[in-house]
């Protein structure tokens, strides 16, 4: 939708096939996108996710539990982490053991296709 020109500066006039290289030089994200949410916080980009839907999500109670994501009702009550998010420096630096702690802990899709594959080729 069309936003106010005043914030016509801050708008993405990029090639939106760059986004994710955007989201993780970001120093963090507010949003009210579950996708850009995710894919930022597996990025170890510090991610508060505003959207009166997510609480139902699995993906997002999944995220938080690693402490890779925040995620608010409405803009007011993450006020406080948004001002800890933007005050802590170290903040993205520390999100990189979650990644990697979540990763190690996720299913290898690839693998899992491919033993699925193999396995019908040899029926």
């Amino acid at each position: 939708k069309k936003i106010d020109s005043q914030f016509d500066k801050y708008l993405f006039k990029g090639n939106p096939w760059d986004i994710s290289d955007l989201l993780y030089f970001a120093k963090f994200l507010i949003c009210d996108s579950g996708t850009m949410a995710q894919e930022a916080a597996v990025l170890g980009v510090p991610t508060i996710l505003i959207n009166k839907l997510g609480n139902k999500c699995g993906v997002f109670s999944e995220l938080k539990s690693y402490g890779l994501l925040y995620y608010f009702d409405n803009f007011n009550d993450a006020l406080d982490t948004i001002n800890y998010i933007y005050n802590d420096d170290r903040l993205k630096s520390k999100l990189k053991e979650k990644v990697k702690v979540y990763l190690d802990n996720c299913d290898d899709f690839n693998s899992f296709m491919l033993k699925l594959i193999t396995k019908s080729k040899e029926n």
